[in-house]
């Protein structure tokens, strides 16, 4: 599995990701922070200042990359050089964004809207995902469900576990 980073602040746009040690800082405006390498991704940085750790033609599936943790763990392993189906099941803008970013800097993204609680979709989605990227060589699970805030953050544990079962 491929660790890119973590996302630890979104603000303008421009998402920092902290290398966690055991992943090599490959991206241009590299800097370092307490001892920890720290660099800042924007959607118009697409090269790698290295050759390191290229995933030239590796299909990878991201769900719920429309956003948040998602959306930058697709645009890093393109940016790598991977193949990616980003999936959305409501943010469909930010989902086509974030494809378009994608081809726009010489990557190859397909998009797929699912709603990955509906069993059909899922294998659906299981299907397009081998026909759109011909091999599936990572599947990562991103999409969850927001309980934290909104009407769900009054819920009580059990409730909100309850919820995730369903």
């Amino acid at each position: 599995m491929v660790v890119v980073g973590k996302v630890v602040n979104e603000l303008s746009g421009e998402i920092q990701l902290i290398d966690g040690g055991d992943w090599p800082c490959v991206h241009s405006g590299k800097r370092r922070t307490n001892g920890r390498a720290c660099w800042t991704m924007s959607d118009n940085a697409h090269e790698l200042s290295s050759g390191f750790c290229r995933l030239d033609g590796l299909g990878v599936v991201i769900t719920g990359s429309s956003s948040g943790v998602g959306r930058a763990m697709a645009w890093e392993l393109s940016r790598a050089g991977a193949r990616v189906l980003v999936h959305c099941r409501r943010s469909v803008e930010s989902a086509e964004s974030l494809v378009e970013s994608i081809r726009s800097s010489g990557g190859e993204a397909h998009l797929l809207v699912a709603d990955l609680s509906d069993t059909g979709e899922a294998d659906a989605m299981l299907e397009h995902s081998w026909q759109a990227l011909g091999r599936v060589d990572a599947w990562v699970n991103n999409a969850g469900v927001d309980l934290l805030t909104g009407e769900e953050s009054s819920w009580g544990f059990d409730e909100k576990l309850a919820a995730l079962w369903e």
